[in-house]
């Protein structure tokens, strides 16, 4: 079992890592190293006295290097009102290829597809904004 403190840009806080977490996480626990933490947020103690459970210790870069070799899904709602830009969708996904794959929830007919790998995306900010203003704020996830 070990007690940690960490801290980041909102401030410090301690952590806790049980002993099965400890030993599994012992080779990136280094004192600077910088590391993406996820866990359960203690605070049974008070605001004051809140505290990290620790489950899961990434060294940064390798969390970094997971994150941009993932591709995201995004997650279009096609309604009566918006169908018609179906076609510019598409336009718009060649125009831009990369692995990033797109599932279209068809309200209208009542049925969900996963467009075919020749739209697959590279999802930039400008993309999916565009996407966003194609069909709307409500009708659009990226995952």
């Amino acid at each position: 079992m070990a007690f940690i403190t960490v801290t980041d840009a909102t401030g410090v806080m301690s952590g806790t890592l049980f002993p099965e977490t400890y030993r599994a996480h012992l080779k990136v626990l280094q004192e600077g190293q910088l590391l993406v933490l996820s866990g359960k947020l203690d605070n049974k103690r008070g605001k004051d006295k809140e505290s990290l459970i620790i489950q899961k210790m990434i060294p940064i870069e390798t969390y970094i290097s997971e994150r941009e070799n993932k591709p995201i899904t995004c997650f279009i709602r096609v309604t009566s009102e918006n169908e018609e830009k179906f076609d510019q969708l598409k336009e718009l996904l060649k125009a831009n290829p990369g692995r990033s794959r797109t599932i279209v929830v068809d309200t209208v007919n009542n049925r969900k597809i996963l467009l075919d790998q020749m739209y697959h995306f590279n999802p930039t900010e400008t993309v999916i904004n565009e996407i966003k203003k194609m069909y709307g704020l409500a009708n659009v996830v990226v995952k």
